[in-house]
């Protein structure tokens, strides 16, 4: 089974990633770097000091002033982007699967960063434990990242803070990372907290199946089992129930974005039956995540 349809592949192809404020440092790529050296996108001028390069005198600035000056340009570098999926069992729920879907947004934002020249890296949390891809570049790679993300199952009880704790030494300081998930841990916010203070530019990507955000309950008595933990909870389901239900998850949603927002990071949520076509060319451009 492929995660992606070819004609959205062939369409991500043309698609790139935007930075949204992350550095790029390495390689030769795509990105334009805030530093400044050898590149094409002008920077700056400075005076000429011997042993520099004749071809970056700007001719037309000493004919004006008399003064030998070089042209200095931000160089072209590669940005680091690593996409968390959330595989826990909390996560293989829905129809669609939340974690099915989850791995295929995180392969078509991969698809992207490969075709914009960045240096790409998947993993999936769960079971105590982070696995990791090796870091892919090209789009000549994208079969065998995906691939990996394929052969990737969730399982077992591992919350958010616990997760980001596990794969925190495995992550870059500079670059974007996306985390995909339900964010239904308890301590999701101090999580994302945690990594905010480590560096890189965050994205938060909340899957969510229908059933979790407007629940189809009959009144009366139901009992409720957490699929990770299995501790089970008797609730009498009533309009008013529901209601709180519905708001309590708004404010969940709201102080999630805010949190993020506050460290200059971004939030955004997905219903696990969105077209994916829909979600990467019209969602996560709205959003600035795609262009």
């Amino acid at each position: 089974m492929s995660l992606l349809p070819a004609d959205l592949r062939e369409a991500l192809t043309q698609a790139r990633l935007n930075a949204l404020g992350a550095r790029s440092i390495h390689g030769i790529g795509e990105r334009v770097s805030r530093d400044k050296g050898a590149g094409l996108e002008f920077a700056d001028h400075r005076g000429y000091q011997p042993g520099d390069d004749m071809r970056h005198l700007d001719v037309s600035v000493y004919s004006r002033l008399r003064q030998p000056v070089v042209r200095q340009f931000h160089p072209e570098r590669q940005l680091d982007v690593v996409l968390l999926v959330d595989g826990t069992a909390s996560m293989d729920f829905g129809t669609p699967n939340k974690f099915v879907f989850a791995t295929r947004v995180a392969a078509g934002l991969a698809c992207a960063g490969l075709a914009g020249s960045d240096r790409v890296t998947v993993g999936v949390v769960g079971s105590g434990s982070l696995q990791a891809s090796r870091r892919f570049s090209g789009t000549h790679r994208f079969h065998e990242l995906s691939a990996w993300l394929e052969e990737r199952e969730p399982s077992g009880h591992l919350d958010l803070e616990e997760a980001l704790e596990v794969a925190l030494p495995q992550l870059p300081t500079e670059g974007l990372l996306i985390i995909v998930s339900d964010f239904l841990s308890e301590r999701s916010d101090a999580g994302l907290a945690t990594l905010a203070a480590h560096g890189p530019q965050v994205v938060a990507i909340q899957v969510l199946d229908t059933g979790e955000i407007d629940p189809d309950l009959r009144e009366g008595d139901v009992r409720m089992v957490d699929s990770e933990s299995g501790s089970m909870l008797e609730l009498a389901v009533r309009d008013d129930v529901l209601q709180r239900y519905r708001e309590e998850l708004d404010r969940f949603q709201r102080e999630l974005r805010e949190s993020l927002a506050s460290f200059g990071n971004h939030f955004v949520p997905l219903r696990s039956d969105a077209s994916l076509r829909s979600v990467f060319l019209h969602d996560f451009v709205r959003e600035g995540l795609l262009r």
